[in-house]
């Protein structure tokens, strides 16, 4: 999975998080479960160079996965999301922080 920071792995797209993020001006992380609401804070406004007025985290429970057609199931693990809403007239341009490949061969090195 590419990754936007070391904690913060990507930008959720539903039609929920894209309404918010016009109407609202807030955007939608999946994070490390280990993050912690201050140090979300602190990176988003060090990688996207914004101001974050305030963070909300969610952890999602695990879920049940069905494994071909019989009756087996395997347990996904659990992740969290964090919202943060930005100050007004402020926004993220996600495609500037997309890795490049060089990046994601030294991600995977210290991965």
């Amino acid at each position: 999975m590419p990754k936007l920071t070391k904690s913060i792995y990507n930008l959720i797209t539903t039609e929920k998080t894209t309404r918010i993020k016009d109407g609202q001006n807030k955007y939608t992380f999946l994070t490390n479960r280990s993050l912690s609401v201050a140090k979300a804070k602190k990176e988003i406004e060090e990688a996207f160079k914004v101001d974050v007025e305030n963070v909300h985290a969610i952890i999602m429970p695990g879920r049940k996965k069905r494994i071909g057609r019989t009756n087996n199931y395997t347990r996904l693990p659990a992740s969290k999301k964090v919202v943060v809403k930005l100050k007004a007239g402020q926004k993220i341009d996600i495609a500037k922080k997309v890795p490049t490949a060089s990046e994601k061969k030294e991600d995977a090195k210290n991965d």
